[in-house]
């Protein structure tokens, strides 16, 4: 045995080729095997020292197969963590215990039929993986949550009312969160959902693109945020000593900042790749060509009206017909600085709640850090006495939210330019998540 140590200090390699009382059974583990989509678990596989090893993760998603790989050397303990350890190749760099989800695509072949519904983003993601060496091979597996198992899921569509409520199965009542997507539309459930497992009662609402609410978004009265504030806070499942929280994202977190301007009862607002000014609707108005984002009482709010340059529109067409993706940074950005319209800034200052903004340096659909600043400064001029916070990801794109999804697919597949990297934007999701976690927490 002595003679074997010192054959093996000198080289794992050959021992674990040559020397058949050193093979160990490779082997491959999960914990926990279900977890919910927004947390890290532990990848972990056992193999002979010196021995190269390839792991590959396959999991579905909208009909697609989605997968990943990377190659490892085992090092002497046999023990390969992949928090700890960083591959020899693969699908993404460095030690990254969560590298294999985030970094997944959709393979090459033809996806299966799958029918889209309201709650298609809450089906759970099973999951493989399988490790190789060559001559041997193991399995593991587990499932990917964004619905947590202690919470109920309720469609209250009432009226002009169109969402999904989030609440625990369990307690009595829960913090409640206002949920806003962007100019995609309809009810943003996965965020809701994965918030709702955090501890909150949360509801996940609708502004446009859904049946019985306009199908443009163009003059959105935005009394509808009040209407799901006034809805929460008569719910029994959310706690009656806490003022009702809010968060949007890209147009989401432009009608969150307009909302909390106007009525006073929110406890924190939360705004990702935000907007500090209103701008114009996208699509056409029956009855304006020319139409706002936004209504209050029955009229068309003020939006931005600054002239774009001719080189930044023949820009734009010059992507279209390239079948580029298309970049609309330069002519927001022109929109809001050759602003002459006074009431088009949103008076974030009016609002009565601390305000967390998050953007990214790298958007390419618009300029959300700018505007972040814009909005951090317009707080901090108005003396808002409110503890607010800025975070800016300045490598990451307009794409930022929970983390461990599928960044590099979203940029892949996105009709407009996002900006940002798939590991850029996964790093922004993996440092904002925690701190808007937090920031909802200590909302009053």
């Amino acid at each position: 045995m002595r003679i074997l140590h010192f054959v093996a200090a000198v080289s794992l390699f050959s021992l674990a080729n040559l020397s058949p009382l050193s093979a160990v059974a490779l082997g491959i583990s999960v914990s926990p095997a279900t977890s919910m989509a927004d947390r890290p678990i532990s990848i972990r596989v056992s193999a002979s020292p010196g021995e190269r090893v390839r792991v590959r993760l396959m999991t579905q998603r909208y009909g697609m197969t989605f997968a990943s790989s990377a190659t490892f050397i085992a090092p002497k303990s046999g023990a390969i963590d992949l928090a700890q350890q960083a591959p020899i190749s693969g699908s993404y760099s460095g030690s990254d215990g969560m590298g294999l989800f985030w970094s997944a695509v959709p393979g090459s072949d033809a996806p299966k039929p799958y029918e889209f519904r309201r709650d298609s983003d809450l089906d759970a993601r099973h999951f493989t993986l399988v490790a190789t060496d060559g001559s041997q091979s193991a399995t593991a597996s587990g499932t990917r949550l964004t619905l947590s198992p202690d919470d109920n899921r309720r469609v209250v569509d009432s009226g002009s009312l169109v969402a999904t409520l989030f609440a625990s199965k369990t307690k009595t009542c829960e913090p409640g969160v206002i949920v806003l997507g962007g100019s995609e539309g309809g009810v943003p459930e996965e965020e809701a959902a994965v918030l709702a497992a955090h501890g909150f009662t949360t509801l996940a609402l609708a502004y446009f693109g859904a049946p019985e609410l306009p199908q443009m978004l163009t003059d959105i009265p935005i009394e509808s945020v009040q209407r799901a504030a006034v809805f929460m806070q008569a719910r029994h499942e959310v706690c009656r000593d806490r003022r009702i929280a809010l968060i949007g994202s890209s147009k989401g977190a432009e009608l969150a900042l307009l909302a909390a301007s106007k009525f006073d009862v929110f406890g924190a607002v939360v705004a990702v790749s935000p907007a500090s000014i209103v701008f114009g609707g996208i699509g056409t108005s029956a009855t304006d060509p020319n139409p706002s984002s936004w209504s209050y009482r029955g009229k068309a709010l003020p939006f931005a009206n600054g002239k774009v340059p001719d080189n930044v529109v023949a820009a734009e067409q010059r992507q279209r017909k390239t079948h580029e993706k298309v970049s609309y940074r330069d002519d927001y950005l022109a929109q809001l600085q050759n602003n002459t319209e006074p009431s088009a800034p949103i008076p974030v200052e009016q609002i009565g709640a601390p305000v967390l903004v998050v953007a990214g340096g790298a958007d390419q659909l618009w300029p959300s850090e700018f505007m972040a600043r814009q909005i951090a400064a317009r707080l901090k001029l108005h003396k808002h006495s409110y503890p607010d916070e800025l975070l800016v990801c300045s490598a990451a794109g307009h794409q930022i939210g929970t983390p461990y999804q599928f960044p590099i697919a979203e940029l892949a597949y996105a009709g407009l330019a996002l900006g940002g990297s798939g590991l850029a934007n996964e790093r922004a999701d993996e440092t904002s998540w925690p701190k808007i976690l937090a920031f909802l927490r200590e909302a009053k």
